[in-house]
């Protein structure tokens, strides 16, 4: 919840005239959505996006190399988790277009129409994800050059 509220304070006005928080759905949703490591560097990937292109956004902010930096520190130390989730749900969805491939080519006058366009739904979301992990995010390791950075980069 600390990084979602440092979302929330990042470049806020009105930090200077109240009390800002984060709403209380947003932190039953934090507190159910992490319950594993891998869900946790997916928030923690979320919320260092945007405060990283809010920083990006403010040309003036003194301390805006710094926040960028220490930004992508976290953005590299959680997107391989990220990805290897990201891998996985592409072979949760392959699994299952498989399968409906195997249940169209044994009973294909069974196969009924929402199923049909179920499957075909299916194969164009695989499509377009293999397209897009292998476009936006190239095979290169980010992760040891995040490891090695030392506080001092970050302070």
């Amino acid at each position: 919840m600390a990084i979602a509220t440092l979302d929330k304070l990042y470049n806020n006005p009105d930090v200077f005239t109240g009390v800002v928080k984060i709403r209380k759905g947003l932190s039953c949703q934090l507190i159910l959505q992490t319950n594993t490591v891998e869900e946790l560097h997916g928030i923690f990937y979320n919320f260092s996006q945007s405060i990283a292109t809010k920083a990006r956004r403010t040309k003036s902010d003194p301390s805006r190399e710094r926040t960028l930096k220490a930004c992508q520190a976290v953005i590299d130390l959680t997107e391989s988790t990220r990805l290897r989730r990201t891998k996985m749900w592409k072979k949760v969805c392959v699994a299952l277009v498989g399968t409906l491939a195997v249940k169209a080519f044994v009973s294909p006058k069974k196969l009924d129409v929402p199923l049909g366009y179920l499957a075909r739904g299916m194969a164009l979301t695989v499509t377009t994800m293999l397209f897009w992990n292998s476009t936006i995010y190239p095979k290169n390791n980010k992760l040891k050059s995040a490891q090695k950075m030392s506080k001092n980069d970050i302070d």
